[in-house]
């Protein structure tokens, strides 16, 4: 198989949940990728307008010829006919994802809109169960800070979304005269004696609040799920009200 540098050009057939969070976590790895395609429209666009430099195209073969690594991620048993389908140059790079596995835990009468959830949240839950194998919580401190509870027989049930820490020191800066962008970080105190601390103090611990309501009240709905961490921030930093069970950085990339 080619070997596939950061210079590669990368594109994705169907993406799906898997494939797009796939996409996006190689573009923030210094990866390439310039093509995309779906089953629909919409989606296609979707996904290229959150990758840098790339393009929605409405056929996969021009996806294919428009990249030097091609990733198709739909279901196994549609592979077959989507491979016939295209042509692909000698010394091209191909790869196929099971692309509906995490639809297909989507417990239908818990959620309303299953199309409209976040794929990382998907893959978050699909990867975390598939480690643990219970009824769990997966808390995601990144771009936005989400938690998404998972049943004993590894449905997806839901969650809750609210503003990353980055973002909401960032908002706070851009939109008051006289607070300028902090580090996030435990000023070890919740009484900020300077304006630093102080803002450090209500972020840091306002957030270590957040967490630990939103898993009290879950846990509200019966059992004891399993408190699973992921993220640029990990929970097991956090002074919280109760310690995170595991941390699993990669859930990302396992799901």
């Amino acid at each position: 198989m080619p070997v596939c540098d950061q210079q590669s050009t990368i594109g994705f057939i169907g993406p799906g949940a898997v494939g797009g969070t796939l996409a996006v976590a190689l573009e923030q790895a210094g990866y390439r990728v310039v093509a995309v395609a779906s089953r629909t429209w919409a989606s296609a666009q979707g996904l290229a307008q959150r990758l840098m430099g790339c393009t929605a195209y409405a056929s996969p073969q021009q996806v294919v010829d428009a990249c030097e690594l091609g990733f198709i991620s739909t279901p196994d048993d549609a592979i077959g006919q989507v491979a016939s389908d295209l042509t692909w140059r000698a010394g091209q790079g191909v790869v196929h994802l099971q692309g509906l596995c995490a639809q297909r835990r989507i417990d239908a009468k818990a959620i309303h809109s299953p199309e409209e959830v976040g794929a990382d949240r998907l893959v978050h839950a699909v990867a975390a169960y598939d480690k643990f194998h219970c009824d769990l919580i997966v808390v995601d401190l990144g771009t936005a800070t989400t938690s998404d509870t998972v049943s004993p027989d590894g449905a997806y049930l839901g969650g809750a979304i609210s503003p990353g820490s980055t973002i909401s020191i960032a908002v706070l800066a851009q939109h008051t005269s006289k607070l300028s962008r902090v580090e996030f970080a435990n000023p070890g105190t919740v009484t900020g004696k300077h304006t630093v601390h102080a803002m450090q103090a209500g972020i840091y611990f306002g957030y270590v609040g957040l967490v630990d309501t939103v898993e009290q009240r879950r846990a509200e709905m019966g059992g004891n799920p399993l408190i699973v961490a992921t993220g640029a921030w990990p929970l097991s930093s956090l002074k919280r009200q109760r310690p995170c069970k595991k941390s699993n950085p990669s859930c990302s990339w396992q799901g």
